[in-house]
């Protein structure tokens, strides 16, 4: 697409006819019902759409102001506080999660709770399983965090040993969620929001939906199964 963006031999209509037909292309054959697309270049915006319906039964169209949830992009910023965390001298990405969080535990078939490291984990190398294995109540003085996790990992059990192989890991994520709530001695959506997202100009993003004014411009999930959204 850049490549089209920048061919003489291409206009701008052209190209954007091209990525038009792409996008619905795409949209019919993994059933989306709405995608945003921006192709940005440095500072500059080549091309921003929105395509399809943010609601469904209202029949309300997408647009590039949209908000779309992220689900595991989100991973990404996480992994960006825990290396600025690096460089501030506050980590290090081979000492154990342990160190961090003195109420993780782990049963494991393995005898390597301790080899669970920070860098493993980034890696998804850690052995975790995927998701947490206890849902423990939000009582009021947990909410907002993610301590629950922590805790709710004394009755998970290790998929595999660490460092053996590749696994994806959600607990993973949201237990480095956690280390960064101890080191910044803040809540992680909230430190998140007002230094990482506000300073990369993501002004309508966040990590807890509460803290979102303009609900309308909410994009709705679906599902798709026989034939139907």
């Amino acid at each position: 697409v850049l490549a089209l963006l920048y061919s003489g031999q291409n206009n701008t209509d052209t190209t954007e006819n091209y990525i038009d037909k792409q996008v619905q292309r795409m949209m019919r054959k993994h059933h989306l019902p709405a995608l945003a697309i921006t192709i940005v270049e440095d500072q500059n915006i080549l091309y921003e759409k929105a395509s399809g319906y943010a609601d469904l039964e209202k029949g309300k169209k997408a647009s590039p102001g949209s908000i779309f949830k992220l689900w595991s992009v989100s991973k990404v910023f996480t992994a960006i506080e825990i290396f600025r965390e690096l460089e501030e001298g506050m980590i290090d990405l081979d000492d154990p999660l342990s160190e961090y969080l003195p109420d993780f535990k782990i049963q494991s078939e393995f005898g390597d709770q301790d080899q669970i490291s920070i860098r493993s984990t980034l890696a998804h190398q850690s052995g975790l399983p995927r998701n947490e294995c206890v849902k423990v109540p939000v009582s009021a003085g947990q909410t907002g965090t993610l301590d629950r996790f922590e805790i709710g990992t004394w009755d998970c059990i290790k998929a595999s040993p660490t460092g053996v192989r590749y696994k994806y890991s959600n607990l993973g994520y949201d237990l480095l969620g956690r280390v960064i709530e101890e080191n910044r001695q803040e809540g992680y959506a909230q430190y998140m929001r007002s230094e990482l997202l506000s300073s990369l100009g993501m002004q309508n993003s966040t990590f807890d939906s509460r803290d979102i004014s303009d609900k309308e411009s909410l994009v709705l999930g679906y599902d798709y199964h026989r034939r139907k959204y």
